[in-house]
Formats: structure tokens, sequence, C-alpha cells
């Protein structure tokens, strides 16, 4: 039988970006389809290349069903990190913190971005990410 190994992350300190501990605002397109990309990190915390090993979500504007969406590069060609689905039942001070456990590699330097669909469409949501050296 298989068994899980996640990727084995170095004790380095877990950064949170970006660094306002509010988050960054992001806004659904419409129904089911992609907002706008934010940036979360303009690449000042990306001193080395970097794991990406959480993402959260907090102060959703109504419950919320969707998908989040983070890249690297996201103002020039947004290379796809992670995508993970979520749900919040609540607009009252909902949060939700979800690990990565293999997340993909963020190259030194790089910006982090992040964009939100759901299935109402139109709703915001803030977001952070965590993120680890990788060495």
């Amino acid at each position: 039988m298989a068994s899980f190994a996640p990727n084995l992350a170095p004790a380095g300190e877990i950064i949170t970006v970006p660094v306002a501990s509010a988050g960054v605002t992001l806004t659904a397109g419409a129904a089911n389809t992609y907002g706008a990309y934010a940036q979360l990190d303009d690449g000042t915390l990306v001193t080395a290349d970097m794991r990406l090993v959480s993402v959260a979500l907090r102060t959703p504007s109504a419950a919320q069903v969707g998908k989040v969406q983070i890249v690297y590069d996201e103002a020039g060609t947004p290379v796809p990190i992670c995508e993970v689905d979520f749900e919040i039942a609540t607009d009252a001070g909902g949060y939700l913190n979800i690990p990565v456990p293999t997340g993909m590699i963020i190259p030194s330097g790089e910006t982090i971005g992040a964009r939100v669909k759901t299935v109402a469409g139109g709703t915001t949501i803030t977001a952070s990410v965590g993120i680890q050296p990788t060495a």
C-alpha cells in the first residue's frame, strides 16, 4: 500500500506575505470566472527560493464556495503554483487556513500573486500565503 510522504521542508521560518496582517483583497469575476491577479509580494520577501506551505483566506464578503490560485510573476507571464478549493459558510469573521504539504517552489526574487473565482461571482475575500526557504 502506498503511503503519503510529504516533501520535507527545512526548519526555516515560515514567512506570511503580504506583510500587512490583513492580507490582500481578491475580487472574483463573474460566476465561476477568475478575477484579476492581485500582488501579495513584489519579490522583496522572496530573497531565496521559497516553498509555498499554506494559503490563508479571511473576511469574505459573503458565504462562498470557490477556488483560489497562487502564482509567481503575476505581472509578467503568471506561473501557477497552487490552486485550492475552499468553502466559507459565513461572512462574519470567516477564516480558513489551507496547508499545502507539497507546495511548489517560488524562485528567488519573483513576485507572488493570487486570484479567486467563486460560484456566485463578484464576491471578495482577503488572502495571504505562507512561504519558507527551501535551504
